[in-house]
């Protein structure tokens, strides 16, 4: 086990009762383990400039790591409201038509997202960033980007294969980029899982006329 020393106070320290029990760490010198929590020997502190120490973030991954019980952290509401405020600024930019200003939101968003920690949920994370990349695309496609909107679907569809809106979406950008045989197929998909509304109809039905 080898710890790290870092920056005074790089992480907030917990309370200790006072009469807790204290047992010393075999070949560490000057640590001891108070409610589940390492400290100082000499002064029973979590960052100690005396004693040159640091647990602060060791002592906060304990605390994570045992608030559900199967050693795993909750995954971090902070992170989750911010990246659902910029989502909904998005959504706002994107009803009063404001595309690029909407495109930009979303991409803060994505960027917040990617800053997870990596013991959070893999489907949390992929549930979150497939709506932010479609959301991105539909952007895109309607400031022209058409080769973004693309690849913007490309990576929903590897996160979510069966969601109907970004097959439908891809198509659109194939069908902006005259790739209308390929256009076809995600039009086609779209209608298959479950995005079969007119417009996906009228859309498929203008990429087989191109044919």
């Amino acid at each position: 086990m080898t710890l790290e020393l870092k920056p005074y106070g790089a992480r907030p320290t917990f309370p200790v009762e006072k009469d807790a029990a204290r047992f010393e760490l075999e070949g560490y010198k000057n640590m001891v383990i108070a409610d589940s929590l390492f400290q100082c020997k000499t002064h029973f502190l979590q960052v100690c400039a005396e004693c040159d120490v640091d647990y602060s973030l060791e002592n906060f991954l304990s605390k994570q790591m045992s608030h559900d019980g199967r050693g795993i952290p909750h995954p971090s509401p902070e992170i989750h409201k911010k990246v659902q405020d910029l989502k909904n600024q998005g959504n706002s930019f994107f009803r009063t038509k404001n595309f690029a200003e909407a495109a930009a939101k979303y991409s803060e968003a994505l960027n917040l997202s990617n800053q997870r920690p990596p013991w959070d949920s893999g489907q949390i994370i992929s549930e979150e960033t497939s709506v932010l990349y479609c959301n991105r695309a539909a952007c895109f496609l309607e400031i022209g980007k058409y080769a973004e909107a693309f690849w913007d679907t490309e990576v929903v569809i590897k996160l979510k294969r069966s969601w109907g809106k970004a097959h439908y979406r891809r198509g659109k950008a194939l069908f902006m980029l005259a790739r209308y045989k390929e256009s076809i197929e995600s039009f086609e998909l779209a209608i298959v899982f479950g995005s079969d509304g007119p417009e996906t109809t009228k859309a498929l039905k203008s990429a087989k006329d191109m044919i």
